[in-house]
């Protein structure tokens, strides 16, 4: 991220100027594709005409396939959505840095406030807290029941529904759909609450049950290492 800070009130003058990922779903293809100004198909041929000198929403401008208005909301989902994605980030490392001066500057330099950004990623960490006592983790598999009634519900949660087969986890789901992990947890939550679909199984191991284990083998080698230690 790069955040700039004007005079004042610190809080309050701090903006977010940028924010890269190297994540898939972070790409600004994905994002143009999630808009509607994509397609797969669409997005798969204009790649080959991506260089370091000329970018995607360069190409996108070119071919009249959106004008600059649009990029540039599209590129302020894809600033927004890596911050809010960091925030919800459970492991991993940091680190602040003054920007380079010899680093290359960003296609796009954005203003966006962090303090409504906060807010907004504030909120979705409670919501995925609730979220996660019904859908754990990404490994989830939902079976979706046969007398569900779809018609009512927005266009991504029928694309998602259509999808579960009991043997797909969501977070294969996610890729398909073309949604991050907040929105096809969202879904999942709501299509278990309201009936619609049943929580399965899952492909991976719980990492809370992990840990436990070997903190658990940890303290009896200890103790062991220490007995022979002592003979």
């Amino acid at each position: 991220f790069c955040l700039s800070r004007g005079l004042g009130d610190v809080y309050k003058r701090q903006a977010l100027e940028d924010a890269r990922s190297d994540h898939d779903e972070d790409r600004l293809g994905q994002v143009l594709v999630r808009a509607g100004y994509l397609s797969d198909a669409q997005l798969t041929e204009l790649l080959w005409e991506v260089t370091p000198q000329r970018r995607l929403g360069d190409v996108c401008l070119e071919r009249g396939l959106l004008d600059r208005e649009a990029l540039f909301e599209c590129l302020r989902q894809q600033t927004e959505g890596i911050f809010y994605r960091a925030l919800l980030v459970g492991h991993g490392s940091f680190v602040f840095t003054t920007p380079d001066p010899k680093a290359p500057s960003a296609a796009l330099s954005l203003h966006l406030p962090v303090r409504p950004l906060l807010m907004h990623g504030i909120q979705r960490l409670d919501e995925m807290e609730l979220y996660r006592d019904v859908i754990p983790s990404g490994d989830v598999m939902l079976h979706p029941r046969a007398d569900a009634d779809v018609s009512s519900l927005e266009s991504d949660a029928q694309r998602v529904f259509a999808m579960l087969d009991g043997a797909t986890p969501l977070d294969a789901i996610a890729v398909a759909a073309d949604l991050g992990e907040y929105e096809v947890t969202r879904i999942a939550y709501n299509l278990v609450k309201s009936r619609r679909a049943t929580v399965g199984r899952r492909t991976g191991v719980d990492e809370d049950v992990l840990d436990a284990l070997v903190d658990a083998f940890a303290a009896i080698l200890e103790d062991i290492f220490t007995t022979i230690g002592r003979h």
